[in-house]
């Protein structure tokens, strides 16, 4: 029996042996850990469902494409340790689909955060109102699409960036390029038509009257309407009856295509002129609308499809990678756009304080600090305020001609109305 012990434990001995020569690689350095292990969890709050779907969806899809083709071409997130050392971390994706709905949204926001999330997407800032307490208590960077959500700006810190400026920041700049290109001895008349959402009722009118008529333009009013538009006989008429020169516009396209139908039927196609807002000026717009959309002005906030750039022709490779046959839209490079500046706040994080150091609060200040950033032209050279960060404060003017986008402006830079503002 004794004989028998010492047998096992030379062998367990043995054993050991082997397995720690086998671990140290011979006595050699320990073996790192593979890169495949490092990720970084991110959660999106994407909408490829309801009411507004005809923009939500495209942008759902440019972002999570962005961020599966880090993982999938690039072979994960490359950034330069703070020890100089090039490493890669997987982003692993996480998503559900809010529908655009801000009750949904809660939950969802919830359900991330739980997994571990350490960086998230929300739609956009009428997603974020509802959780706009835990975004500050929990230091979660969400990097969203759409005008920034003014509320969300006024916080301390800024846990949030929208794509664009606020409503009234575009809005005013819309009567500025009318005034700026008005003919008459009279003062041009302008009203608007708005898509009535939590983040919309937040600001607007807020101080878009006064501003407007301080730069010599008569302001007619603002008309509301729902997610889901049947009817805007009414609210037209308002504006009409009013006297107005132009409307300003602002649905997706699925609910644009119902205003205008509505405009024609009234006869005001041709004799008033009518904007879009730019989340709803798009291919989209085109296809909903047809025929009804020759003639229409509206933002352009990135480049166009048929545009020889970088960013463009990667988009395009993007979206036919992941949906064969895709037809690519303005509105999928702006969701791209949100996820190269996604990734690009991660690696900023990373390379300041490491993988094993990355905190949330490490990626809500890279996210809001980030300059220089380059889309490969799809917008602007990024350069964030941290005190009012955006990924692009800048639009062009487009046409309706021939059933295409002809640009008839240079980028025009949106006014600040929001900066410093209080809820």
């Amino acid at each position: 029996m004794r004989v028998h012990r010492v047998v096992q434990v030379l062998v367990a001995a043995l054993l050991v042996g082997l397995l720690v020569s086998a671990c140290a690689g011979g006595g050699g350095p320990a073996t790192p850990t593979p890169a495949a292990q490092r990720t970084v969890k991110v959660g999106l709050g994407i909408s490829l469902t309801g009411a507004l779907a005809s923009t939500t969806v495209p942008i759902s899809y440019g972002i999570w494409d962005y961020l599966r083709y880090v993982n999938d071409v690039q072979g994960g997130l490359k950034y330069r340790s703070p020890g100089g050392q090039e490493e890669t971390v997987t982003l692993e994706l996480k998503w559900e689909d809010m529908a655009y709905d801000p009750a949904r949204s809660v939950a969802t926001y919830k359900r991330l955060k739980d997994w571990g999330a350490q960086m998230m997407h929300l739609t956009a800032g009428s997603m974020l109102l509802p959780n706009l307490g835990s975004i500050t208590k929990d230091n979660m960077a969400i990097p969203y699409y759409g005008p920034s959500q003014p509320n969300a700006l006024a916080e301390r810190p800024i846990n949030t960036v929208g794509t664009f400026g606020a409503y009234t920041d575009e809005d005013a700049l819309f009567a500025t390029w009318v005034k700026d290109n008005w003919k008459e001895a009279r003062p041009p008349k302008i009203g608007y038509l708005h898509l009535e959402t939590a983040m919309s009722r937040a600001e607007l009118p807020g101080k878009l009257p006064d501003y407007v008529r301080g730069i010599g333009v008569d302001y007619l009013g603002m008309e509301w309407l729902p997610y889901a538009v049947t009817d805007s006989s009414v609210e037209l008429k308002r504006l009409a009856d009013a006297g107005a020169d132009w409307i300003f516009t602002a649905h997706v396209p699925g609910g644009a295509s119902t205003i205008y139908k509505d405009a024609q039927r009234l006869g005001l196609l041709g004799k008033i002129k009518f904007f879009m807002v730019h989340w709803g000026f798009s291919e989209g717009f085109l296809e909903a609308a047809g025929p009804l959309s020759e003639g229409v002005y509206g933002w352009i906030p990135s480049a166009t499809t048929t545009e020889n750039l970088p960013g463009v022709k990667l988009a395009g490779e993007i979206a036919q990678r992941y949906h064969p046959g895709y037809k690519l839209n303005t509105t999928y490079l702006q969701g791209n756009v949100v996820g190269i500046v996604m990734a690009e706040a991660l690696k900023k994080a990373l390379e300041k304080t490491g993988y094993a150091n990355l905190t949330r609060e490490a990626i809500r200040d890279a996210l809001v600090s980030i300059r220089g950033l380059d889309t490969g032209g799809l917008v602007p050279t990024i350069n964030m305020d941290p005190a009012y960060p955006l990924m692009n404060p800048k639009y062009k003017v487009g046409v309706v001609q021939g059933g295409q986008f002809r640009l008839v402006s240079d980028w025009l830079e949106m006014k600040y109305l929001m900066k410093g503002w209080k809820p």
